[in-house]
């Protein structure tokens, strides 16, 4: 009978890194996506929360843009993207 696979090592309270992607489709949010990844926000989501402040009104510019969101996906866009980066 093989071994089991060990566990990969993380370091104490370090959440595995997730993707952009991840985050977004873990609040129900994936249609943000494409207009988040042609900003070049599209791999590690520690791209946007150890973004500078100033860059999030480009953010949310570009969630707002997007063909077929509604304001009220944009304003969840923003809670949710102010819990992300700390200041929930």
């Amino acid at each position: 009978q093989p071994e089991p696979e060990p566990e990969p090592e993380l370091s104490e309270g370090v959440p595995p890194p997730r993707t952009v992607l991840a985050w977004l489709q873990s609040v129900k949010l994936e249609a943000c996506y494409a207009s988040l990844a042609e900003l070049g926000y599209d791999e590690d989501v520690d791209m946007i929360i150890d973004e500078e402040e100033e860059e999030v009104p480009a953010m949310v510019a570009a969630v707002e843009a997007t063909e077929g969101i509604k304001r009220p996906t944009v304003n969840k866009f923003k809670r949710e993207l102010k819990k992300l980066r700390g200041g929930a």
